[in-house]
């Protein structure tokens, strides 16, 4: 628009760039004659998250062809060193070692087109998680050095031809310890033990995730929980082929409290679609720890119920062993099962505390003792406690020769299990 201009006035232009990247714009001004011409380009945006190196600046290539091991080593040294994490543009990166990655979590541009590739699968690789990545011919372990793992929209497969005569490797993604995450990922290992086993756990969430088991052993697998009560949640996934598609252990050690099996679609097991199952090996296959009849009962000053009793050692069917409190430091692990003419028949109580001196276990449960009978059976029990199974649907569990096939097992050492609206066919 023109406008008188005097001397001394001061003139603003108000130049606005493209709204599309990589594009153009200029504006002109003319004052006098003169002639001032302004130019910008639209930049694309920096999507290197923020708190995150870019593996591009360490030498890393992507190109598929180009073995990326040393700028990925050099990379996870320095994020490792300052804390933060790595970012992954888009591209296939070649790593041929180990990778030890503790402290540091991969984050990619976006699942599909972000790769990282072994050629092999001798290695192992330790990493605290990791989002929007491709995983192939990659070992996942690690060792519990972490206090928490989160994988989300990542997936784990395997590239390599297959010999089925053996197990192309034993597990896929394997994690010991602390708190894990794996939403929105997919499995795909033909034949392989177990795609995803975690040991020694604080909590668990498997969520929205797809498995391929095809030949393989486990689609998932969980046990030995580091606390009586670590959470588990197993919600909406798909879960096709395999021996088992959920298995959970139990075992000698601890109980497992307060699960949640939810929502998930599973087809095409061998063996067992949802298995919730005793698990000792040579320790004794069912989760009772010790039986014995009641010998004293007394309330304690807070009213809770303090037993004593001549318990015996139980390892499988036999009893074998006398096992007094002063045998084991962990009885609070575990649970107290009241039996048969005990007066509280099939009452369950956490053991809250125990005295090796007095040869006692305190319950956290508190009811007068003159209700309990001495002489009655009783016993510490592990297995599983207050879990829910709800909501699964199952279809095509085959069983070998078509002889043995369970769409949900729950068996050995079950309390207060709800197991509802499951929808089970051929």
């Amino acid at each position: 628009t023109a406008k008188t201009v005097n001397n001394g006035n001061t003139v603003q232009v108000r130049h606005t760039a493209s709204a599309n990247f990589s594009t153009s714009v200029s504006s002109t001004l003319t004052i006098g004659g003169v002639i001032g011409a302004f130019t910008s380009t639209t930049q694309a945006n920096d999507t290197t998250p923020i708190a995150t190196l870019n593996v591009k600046d360490f030498g890393a290539v992507g190109d598929g062809e180009t073995d990326d091991t040393t700028a990925l080593k050099t990379a996870i040294i320095k994020a490792h060193n300052i804390g933060k994490n790595l970012y992954f543009p888009d591209g296939t990166y070649l790593y041929q070692s180990g990778m030890n990655a503790q402290g540091v979590r991969f984050i990619g541009q976006s699942k599909t087109g972000t790769i990282i590739k072994e050629s092999s699968l001798i290695n192992e690789h330790n990493l605290d998680g990791a989002e929007n990545i491709t995983f192939q011919n990659v070992k996942i372990t690690d060792y519990g050095t972490s206090k928490s793992r989160i994988f989300r929209n990542c997936k784990f497969e395997v590239t390599l031809p297959v010999d089925s005569s053996f197990y192309l490797f034993y597990t896929g993604v394997y994690t010991y310890g602390a708190d894990n995450e794996f939403t929105d990922c997919d499995f795909i290992f033909p034949h392989i033990y177990t795609a995803l086993w975690i040991r020694k756990y604080d909590s668990v969430l498997i969520q929205n995730c797809t498995f391929n088991g095809n030949a393989s052993g486990h689609n998932i697998r969980l046990e030995l929980p580091n606390k009586r009560n670590a959470q588990v949640s197993i919600l909406g996934n798909t879960i096709t082929g395999g021996t088992t598609g959920i298995f959970i252990g139990s075992n000698r050690e601890i109980a497992m409290e307060g699960g949640l099996i939810e929502g998930n679609t599973l087809h095409n097991q061998v063996e067992e679609a949802i298995a919730m199952d005793g698990f000792g090996n040579e320790r004794g296959l069912v989760p009772v720890i010790a039986n014995g009849p009641i010998d004293n009962v007394w309330n304690d000053k807070n009213g809770r119920v303090v037993i004593g009793m001549d318990q015996m050692l139980y390892r499988g069917d036999t009893i074998d062993a006398p096992s007094p409190i002063s045998l084991r430091d962990d009885w609070t692990n575990f649970y107290f099962s009241f039996g048969e003419d005990s007066g509280l028949d099939g009452t369950i109580a956490k053991i809250q505390s125990f005295n090796a001196d007095e040869n006692t276990l305190t319950l956290d449960l508190k009811t007068p003792a003159s209700t309990i009978k001495l002489g009655g059976d009783a016993g510490v029990q592990g297995g599983f406690f207050n879990w829910i199974v709800r909501g699964n649907t199952v279809t095509g569990t085959l069983g070998y020769n078509n002889t043995y096939g369970t769409a949900i097992s729950i068996y050995l050492n079950v309390f207060g299990i709800l197991v509802e609206n499951n929808v089970v066919s051929d």
